[in-house]
This record gives structure tokens, C-alpha cells and sequence, in this order.
């Protein structure tokens, strides 16, 4: 600092400006390095501001400066959000080029805790009250070299070796902030299923449409239907037997305005399926079935033609957790759409309760 008139040889502290510390003597350098700073309590992370307030004071003349303040941030940890899960969720540009493309799962669908494949999603986003940033993070030792300031994110190995066995793995992350606060997020559960579920029984009128009423029917002059799924014969090694009260995360649906056989694979892949996550699973024992309703499903989703006065079909398959699909379907009987559903010229999108 420098002394434009008087002889200050003391000086006092404020955190707030109106209580202050007890008078001390002034360096000769003028250098105070003790400020008593008012810290975050122990435990904190996020930063938070601070005023730092000093007087000189003049013995000889009994008189204060005028007050010297100064604003700065204090940093007591490493304040971020940290996500570790299903790659099939992330829904972004890592996913491709890398060794998932390609592999079997239902992207945007499945449990954050679960992965197919023998890797996961890493991502860690500083919070707003992380003024210093990221300055070093490492998934499981792998250290992220996209590093932003505020954002750090990996497709990352699940575990060392290149044949993983089926089960729950722990991950580790480790964030260093731009003063060098750490924290470590550790044991986080992550499950590897590389199994599909298997659709063991279904017959004809497993999967039916629902009237307005509820009651099952074999036409509609409505573009959203309701779909009624009973006793659906269905086994699942991974998520299903982890997950009893419920044995799959939801279903894949599917249009179609030709009949088509559920064991026929080519034909079921050319359909265009829709993800939907089923909230309600009801289990009948001892013969592992489940039953569920999935609401206002679009009768127009993924076809090209968009008008009733025919018939169609409505198929599903079973997703799991870990975003595995079945190979094997189960569709509606044949479906009558009313002329008065006419959509020609207009867009149908699917509506889905989530």
C-alpha cells in the first residue's frame, strides 16, 4: 500500500465493517500477511465472496484512514456434479467413433446404473459456485483430455482386461480444482448385463389395444391408443433377476400395416421402434409374467402412410436396464383404424408419459 499523508504505525480488521479487530503494529514493509479471513465452514465446496476491510491508524495523531476494502473469492473445495452410468444414455457425439458404435443396446433408453458393454459414461460439470474451475479429472485413472473449464467428460473402460464378466464393478473420480482442491467420488455401483431379456410366451391376446373405456377392441377411430400388455412370458439374467419387482426397465413399439411373424427378425428390424419406459409392472407368480398398460401410444408412429381405413398391427419387445433389447416380439391382432383418423398431410409425433 502506499501512504500519501501521516505516519500510520498501527492498523484493525474488518470481515463486515463494523466489528473490528484490536489495533496491531503496522510492518515496516507495510506488508500484512495474517489477514483473519472469515472460511467457509469445514465441509463446504462452493465458493463464496468475501470483503477484506482494513484502517491504518496514526498514534501519534489519534486518527483512522479512511476505510480500505478489497473483494476476493474463497475456494474451500471442489464443488461439481459428478455422473457415472449407462453410455446408452449420453446421447452424444463420444459415442460415436469409438468402440460402442455399433454394439447392440437402445439408445436414450435404460437405467443410469447399468451398461451393456465394457464401458460406461463419465462426466463431471462444475457448478456455478465453482469459481476456479476443473483443472484435472481421471475416471478410474483415465485423466480426461477434453478438460474444459467448467466440464470434463469420457467414454471410459469399466475395468482393466478385455473379457469383463457379468456383474456389479465400483468406479472412481477424481476431481482437482484451479487451487488445487481435490475430492474424490468413490464406489460408485455401476452393473455390467450384457444379456437381453428373453420373451418366452406370448399368445394372441397378450398384447391388446384399449378402448376409451379399457376394454380390449379391435378398432379405433382414436390416433392415440392405449396398449394392454398381460402376462408376457419373460426372462432376464441381469436387470430382471436384480430388479424383481419389476423385470424390465419398458418396452420397444413398433407399427406395422402388415402382418408380421414375431420369430422373423429382418422384418422386426426394418420396423421403426420407439423406446418407452414402463412405470407400472405388475408380476404374476410362480410363472413369470408381467403385465403393464402403456399409455397414448401414436397409431401413425414411424409410418409413411397416414390414414385409416385399414388394418395394422402393433408389436413390442422388451428392453432391459442395461438397455438390451429382445430378439423376440409380441404384437396386437389386426387393428382396424377408422376413416375419421384420416391424417393426410399432417405429422403425428409420438406421445409418450414418461
Amino acid at each position: 500500500m502506499t501512504v500519501t499523508s501521516g505516519e500510520p504505525d498501527q492498523y484493525r480488521t474488518s470481515n463486515d465493517g463494523v466489528n473490528w479487530s484490536e489495533l496491531q503494529a503496522l510492518p515496516a514493509s507495510r506488508l500484512i500477511t495474517s489477514y483473519p479471513i472469515d472460511f467457509p465452514p469445514q465441509g463446504s465446496y462452493g465458493c463464496v465472496p468475501r470483503t477484506v476491510r482494513l484502517q491504518l491508524y496514526d498514534s501519534a495523531l489519534g486518527e483512522y484512514s479512511e476505510t480500505l476494502e478489497d473483494s476476493i473469492d474463497i475456494d474451500p473445495g471442489v464443488d461439481v456434479d459428478v455422473y457415472v452410468g449407462n453410455p446408452a444414455l449420453a446421447q452424444h457425439d463420444l459415442l460415436v467413433n469409438t468402440s460402442l458404435q455399433g454394439t447392440s443396446r437402445v439408445v436414450g433408453a435404460g437405467d443410469p446404473r447399468y451398461t451393456n458393454t465394457q464401458a460406461y459414461y463419465g462426466r463431471v460439470v462444475a457448478r456455478s459456485t465453482e469459481c476456479s474451475g476443473l483443472h484435472a479429472v481421471e475416471f478410474s485413472s483415465l485423466e480426461v483430455d477434453n478438460l474444459t473449464a467448467d466440464k470434463a467428460e469420457a467414454i471410459v473402460p469399466l475395468a482393466q482386461g478385455s473379457s469383463l464378466a457379468d456383474g456389479q464393478y465400483e468406479v472412481q473420480v477424481s476431481v482437482l480444482d484451479g487451487v488445487n482442491n481435490e475430492r474424490i467420488f468413490s464406489n460408485i455401483p455401476l452393473y455390467l448385463d450384457s444379456q437381453p431379456p428373453q420373451i418366452t410366451s406370448a399368445v394372441t391376446d397378450t398384447v391388446r389395444i384399449l378402448d376409451e373405456d379399457g376394454a380390449p377392441t379391435t378398432t379405433t377411430d382414436s390416433v392415440f391408443v392405449d396398449i394392454d400388455v398381460s402376462d408376457l412370458g419373460l426372462v432376464d439374467a441381469g436387470y430382471g433377476d436384480q430388479n424383481p419387482d419389476r423385470k424390465l426397465w419398458g418396452v420397444l413399439i413398433a407399427n406395422s400395416t402388415a402382418p408380421i411373424s414375431t420369430t422373423n427378425l429382418d422384418d422386426l428390424d426394418a420396423l421403426e421402434w420407439l423406446p418407452v419406459e414402463v412405470e407400472r409392472v405388475s408380476l404374476s407368480a410362480p410363472d413369470d409374467t408381467v403385465s403393464f398398460v402403456v399409455p397414448a401410444w401414436n397409431v401413425f408412429y414411424g409410418l409413411d402412410s397416414k390414414a385409416g381405413g385399414r388394418e395394422q398391427y402393433v408389436c413390442i419387445r422388451a428392453i432391459d436396464g442395461a438397455s438390451n433389447s429382445s430378439d423376440q416380439a409380441a404384437c396386437t391382432s389386426a387393428l382396424f383404424l377408422d376413416e375419421a383418423i384420416s391424417a393426410t398431410g399432417t405429422q403425428y409425433l409420438p406421445f409418450v408419459k414418461r
